[in-house]
Protein backbone atom coordinates (compact mmCIF):
# COMPACT_ATOMS: atom_id res chain seq x y z
CA UNK A 1 0.00 0.00 0.00
CA UNK A 2 1.40 3.39 -0.99
CA UNK A 3 1.01 6.14 1.59
CA UNK A 4 0.66 9.80 0.51
CA UNK A 5 2.91 10.88 3.38
CA UNK A 6 6.49 11.72 4.30
CA UNK A 7 6.80 9.35 7.26
CA UNK A 8 3.46 8.40 8.83
CA UNK A 9 2.66 4.85 7.72
CA UNK A 10 5.71 4.59 5.47
CA UNK A 11 6.76 1.62 7.59
CA UNK A 12 3.78 -0.73 7.84
CA UNK A 13 3.66 -4.18 9.41
CA UNK A 14 0.59 -6.16 8.38
CA UNK A 15 -0.60 -9.08 10.51
CA UNK A 16 -3.33 -11.56 9.68
CA UNK A 17 -3.96 -12.27 13.35
CA UNK A 18 -2.60 -11.05 16.68
CA UNK A 19 -3.78 -10.69 20.26
CA UNK A 20 -3.48 -6.90 20.20
CA UNK A 21 -1.68 -4.53 17.86
CA UNK A 22 -0.76 -2.36 20.86
CA UNK A 23 0.82 -5.32 22.64
CA UNK A 24 2.67 -6.30 19.45
CA UNK A 25 3.95 -2.74 19.02
CA UNK A 26 5.13 -2.46 22.63
CA UNK A 27 6.93 -5.81 22.43
CA UNK A 28 8.61 -4.67 19.21
CA UNK A 29 9.78 -1.46 20.87
CA UNK A 30 11.13 -3.32 23.90
CA UNK A 31 12.78 -6.20 22.02
CA UNK A 32 13.88 -4.60 18.73
CA UNK A 33 14.04 -0.83 19.25
CA UNK A 34 16.38 -0.42 16.27
CA UNK A 35 13.55 -1.56 13.97
CA UNK A 36 11.07 1.00 15.28
CA UNK A 37 10.48 4.21 13.35
CA UNK A 38 8.48 7.31 14.23
CA UNK A 39 5.15 6.97 12.44
CA UNK A 40 5.33 3.18 12.11
CA UNK A 41 2.00 1.33 11.88
CA UNK A 42 1.05 -2.19 12.97
CA UNK A 43 -2.20 -3.28 11.29
CA UNK A 44 -4.11 -6.52 11.84
CA UNK A 45 -7.01 -8.24 10.14
CA UNK A 46 -8.00 -9.83 13.43
CA UNK A 47 -7.30 -9.10 17.09
CA UNK A 48 -8.09 -11.89 19.53
CA UNK A 49 -7.66 -9.72 22.63
CA UNK A 50 -8.14 -6.15 21.44
CA UNK A 51 -8.03 -3.61 24.25
CA UNK A 52 -10.09 -0.54 25.02
CA UNK A 53 -9.98 1.94 27.86
CA UNK A 54 -10.06 0.63 31.45
CA UNK A 55 -9.22 -2.91 30.22
CA UNK A 56 -12.48 -3.16 28.30
CA UNK A 57 -12.46 -5.65 25.45
CA UNK A 58 -12.56 -4.18 21.94
CA UNK A 59 -14.95 -6.22 19.79
CA UNK A 60 -14.35 -6.21 16.03
CA UNK A 61 -15.35 -8.73 13.38
CA UNK A 62 -12.28 -10.17 11.60
CA UNK A 63 -11.55 -8.53 8.26
CA UNK A 64 -14.36 -5.98 8.41
CA UNK A 65 -12.77 -3.11 10.30
CA UNK A 66 -9.55 -1.14 10.48
CA UNK A 67 -7.58 -2.05 13.61
CA UNK A 68 -4.06 -0.70 13.92
CA UNK A 69 -1.50 0.85 16.23
CA UNK A 70 0.55 3.94 15.47
CA UNK A 71 3.99 4.26 17.06
CA UNK A 72 5.16 7.80 17.78
CA UNK A 73 8.21 9.36 19.38
CA UNK A 74 6.94 12.84 20.32
CA UNK A 75 10.11 14.02 22.04
CA UNK A 76 9.04 17.63 21.39
CA UNK A 77 6.20 17.23 23.94
CA UNK A 78 6.65 17.47 27.68
CA UNK A 79 4.87 14.68 29.60
CA UNK A 80 2.34 17.12 31.07
CA UNK A 81 1.33 18.10 27.53
CA UNK A 82 0.59 14.55 26.37
CA UNK A 83 -3.15 15.14 26.08
CA UNK A 84 -2.41 17.37 23.11
CA UNK A 85 -1.34 14.25 21.24
CA UNK A 86 -4.71 12.75 22.12
CA UNK A 87 -6.38 15.87 20.74
CA UNK A 88 -4.33 15.67 17.54
CA UNK A 89 -5.24 12.01 16.98
CA UNK A 90 -8.94 12.55 17.71
CA UNK A 91 -9.14 15.55 15.38
CA UNK A 92 -7.38 13.56 12.64
CA UNK A 93 -9.85 10.69 12.95
CA UNK A 94 -12.87 12.99 12.77
CA UNK A 95 -11.37 14.52 9.61
CA UNK A 96 -10.88 11.01 8.23
CA UNK A 97 -14.47 9.99 8.98
CA UNK A 98 -15.77 13.26 7.54
CA UNK A 99 -13.87 12.58 4.31
CA UNK A 100 -16.44 9.85 3.73
CA UNK A 101 -19.32 12.37 4.00
CA UNK A 102 -20.27 12.01 7.65
CA UNK A 103 -20.42 14.49 10.51
CA UNK A 104 -18.40 12.95 13.34
CA UNK A 105 -17.58 14.29 16.78
CA UNK A 106 -15.31 13.52 19.73
CA UNK A 107 -16.87 12.03 22.84
CA UNK A 108 -14.57 12.88 25.74
CA UNK A 109 -11.99 11.68 26.28
CA UNK A 110 -11.22 9.84 23.03
CA UNK A 111 -14.11 8.06 21.34
CA UNK A 112 -15.40 9.14 17.94
CA UNK A 113 -19.15 9.21 17.33
CA UNK A 114 -21.48 9.55 14.36
CA UNK A 115 -25.23 9.97 14.88
CA UNK A 116 -24.87 9.30 18.63
CA UNK A 117 -23.23 5.95 17.88
CA UNK A 118 -19.61 4.95 18.39
CA UNK A 119 -17.60 4.50 15.21
CA UNK A 120 -14.05 4.57 16.58
CA UNK A 121 -12.19 3.91 19.82
CA UNK A 122 -8.67 4.93 20.78
CA UNK A 123 -6.28 3.59 23.41
CA UNK A 124 -2.99 5.44 23.91
CA UNK A 125 -0.19 3.86 25.93
CA UNK A 126 2.94 5.82 26.80
CA UNK A 127 6.41 5.17 28.16
CA UNK A 128 7.96 8.05 30.07
CA UNK A 129 11.47 7.93 31.50
CA UNK A 130 13.35 10.71 33.28
CA UNK A 131 10.61 13.19 32.39
CA UNK A 132 11.04 12.38 28.70
CA UNK A 133 8.48 10.69 26.46
CA UNK A 134 10.25 7.69 24.95
CA UNK A 135 7.33 6.53 22.84
CA UNK A 136 3.55 6.52 22.49
CA UNK A 137 1.49 3.71 21.00
CA UNK A 138 -1.95 4.76 19.80
CA UNK A 139 -4.28 1.84 19.23
CA UNK A 140 -7.10 2.82 16.87
CA UNK A 141 -10.14 0.82 15.85
CA UNK A 142 -12.41 2.26 13.14
CA UNK A 143 -15.64 0.43 12.27
CA UNK A 144 -15.52 0.26 8.49
CA UNK A 145 -17.67 -2.52 7.00
CA UNK A 146 -19.18 -4.23 10.04
CA UNK A 147 -22.98 -3.99 10.06
CA UNK A 148 -23.98 -6.24 12.98
CA UNK A 149 -22.91 -5.44 16.54
CA UNK A 150 -23.70 -7.01 19.91
CA UNK A 151 -27.02 -5.83 21.32
CA UNK A 152 -25.40 -4.14 24.31
CA UNK A 153 -23.20 -1.92 22.10
CA UNK A 154 -24.49 1.24 20.42
CA UNK A 155 -22.21 1.38 17.41
CA UNK A 156 -22.14 2.26 13.74
CA UNK A 157 -19.73 1.95 10.82
CA UNK A 158 -18.79 3.67 7.59
CA UNK A 159 -20.82 1.10 5.67
CA UNK A 160 -23.93 1.61 7.81
CA UNK A 161 -23.69 5.38 7.43
CA UNK A 162 -22.93 5.46 3.69
CA UNK A 163 -24.60 2.27 2.47
CA UNK A 164 -21.37 1.36 0.68
CA UNK A 165 -18.45 -1.01 1.20
CA UNK A 166 -15.43 1.15 1.96
CA UNK A 167 -11.90 -0.15 1.20
CA UNK A 168 -10.03 -0.28 4.50
CA UNK A 169 -6.77 0.67 2.78
CA UNK A 170 -8.40 3.90 1.61
CA UNK A 171 -9.43 4.77 5.16
CA UNK A 172 -5.90 4.14 6.44
CA UNK A 173 -4.38 6.26 3.66
CA UNK A 174 -6.71 9.16 4.43
CA UNK A 175 -5.96 8.90 8.15
CA UNK A 176 -2.18 8.86 7.61
CA UNK A 177 -2.40 11.94 5.40
CA UNK A 178 -4.64 13.85 7.82
CA UNK A 179 -2.64 12.86 10.88
CA UNK A 180 0.75 13.72 9.39
CA UNK A 181 -0.46 17.23 8.57
CA UNK A 182 -1.84 17.66 12.09
CA UNK A 183 1.18 16.07 13.79
CA UNK A 184 3.51 18.52 12.05
CA UNK A 185 1.18 21.33 13.11
CA UNK A 186 1.32 20.02 16.68
CA UNK A 187 5.09 20.40 16.65
CA UNK A 188 4.74 24.05 15.64
CA UNK A 189 1.72 25.19 17.65
CA UNK A 190 0.09 22.86 20.18
CA UNK A 191 -2.44 25.52 21.22
CA UNK A 192 -3.95 25.28 17.74
CA UNK A 193 -5.67 22.08 18.86
CA UNK A 194 -7.50 23.67 21.80
CA UNK A 195 -10.16 25.29 19.62
CA UNK A 196 -10.17 22.58 16.95
CA UNK A 197 -10.78 19.86 19.54
CA UNK A 198 -13.41 21.96 21.31
CA UNK A 199 -15.32 22.57 18.07
CA UNK A 200 -15.60 18.81 17.56
CA UNK A 201 -16.40 17.94 21.20
CA UNK A 202 -19.70 16.15 21.69
CA UNK A 203 -22.12 17.95 24.01
CA UNK A 204 -20.06 21.11 24.51
CA UNK A 205 -22.13 23.95 26.00
CA UNK A 206 -25.00 21.52 26.57
CA UNK A 207 -26.39 19.86 29.67
CA UNK A 208 -25.57 16.16 29.81
CA UNK A 209 -26.50 13.38 32.20
CA UNK A 210 -23.61 11.64 33.95
CA UNK A 211 -23.23 8.98 36.59
CA UNK A 212 -20.88 10.08 39.38
CA UNK A 213 -20.21 7.13 41.68
CA UNK A 214 -23.77 5.96 42.42
CA UNK A 215 -25.47 9.28 41.71
CA UNK A 216 -26.89 10.87 38.57
CA UNK A 217 -25.79 14.42 37.83
CA UNK A 218 -26.82 16.95 35.19
CA UNK A 219 -23.71 18.87 34.14
CA UNK A 220 -22.98 21.56 31.57
CA UNK A 221 -19.91 20.68 29.50
CA UNK A 222 -17.63 23.71 29.30
CA UNK A 223 -14.54 22.19 27.70
CA UNK A 224 -11.38 20.17 28.32
CA UNK A 225 -8.19 21.52 29.89
CA UNK A 226 -4.65 20.83 28.67
CA UNK A 227 -4.28 17.88 31.06
CA UNK A 228 -7.38 16.21 29.62
CA UNK A 229 -9.79 16.98 32.47
CA UNK A 230 -13.41 17.50 31.43
CA UNK A 231 -14.56 20.92 32.68
CA UNK A 232 -18.21 21.06 33.77
CA UNK A 233 -20.59 23.38 35.57
CA UNK A 234 -23.30 22.10 37.88
CA UNK A 235 -26.75 23.61 38.36
CA UNK A 236 -25.45 25.79 41.20
CA UNK A 237 -22.81 27.33 38.96
CA UNK A 238 -19.88 25.42 40.47
CA UNK A 239 -17.04 24.61 38.06
CA UNK A 240 -15.54 21.12 38.36
CA UNK A 241 -12.80 19.19 36.60
CA UNK A 242 -12.96 15.45 36.06
CA UNK A 243 -10.47 12.75 35.18
CA UNK A 244 -11.38 10.07 32.69
CA UNK A 245 -13.07 7.30 34.66
CA UNK A 246 -14.55 9.59 37.33
CA UNK A 247 -17.62 10.28 35.19
CA UNK A 248 -19.72 7.90 33.14
CA UNK A 249 -22.04 9.16 30.44
CA UNK A 250 -25.59 7.93 31.01
CA UNK A 251 -26.44 5.23 28.45
CA UNK A 252 -22.74 5.00 27.56
CA UNK A 253 -22.18 2.02 25.22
Amino acid sequence: MEMPTLFIGQKLIYLKKTESTNSFAIQLIENNPEKVMDGMIISAEQQTAGKGQFNRKWISNPGENLTFSLILKPSFLRPEKLFYLNKCICVSITETINAFAMNSCIKWPNDIYVSDKKICGILIENKIKNQQIEFCVAGIGINVNQTVFPEDITATSLKIETGKNIPKDSVLQVFCSKFEKNYLKLKQDIKHFDNVYLQKLKGVNKWQQFRVKNLTASLLIKGVDELGHLITQDQNGNIQKWLSGELQWINEP
